[in-house]
């Protein structure tokens, strides 16, 4: 959401996975595993269509706040600001 002044941005987000890799992405019946995994699906779905930082992107570009080529420079500095901070955590 982004209000008319441009001053609040709240971002909700959902972890589509575990927290590692040993985590299950669900923890379920077998016998009841179709049934939860199309229901997961959807609602992955739904969560994803809602996502933040793509609704930003297009509010940006819809509003001509900025075009796709300064959003692409702007994701390759936020690329290599996160592999120097993975460089720095090894």
């Amino acid at each position: 959401m982004v209000r008319e002044n441009g001053r609040h941005l709240r971002n909700v987000r959902h972890r589509f996975r575990g927290h590692s890799l040993a985590d299950p992405d669900e923890l379920c019946d077998p016998a009841q595993f179709v049934v939860l995994f199309w229901q997961l699906r959807r609602h992955t779905m739904l969560l994803e269509s809602r996502d933040p930082i793509k609704a930003l992107r297009r509010y940006m570009i819809e509003n001509n706040l900025a075009g796709e080529p300064k959003l692409k420079t702007i994701e390759k500095k936020i690329d290599e600001v996160v592999e120097d901070a993975m460089d720095f955590a090894r």
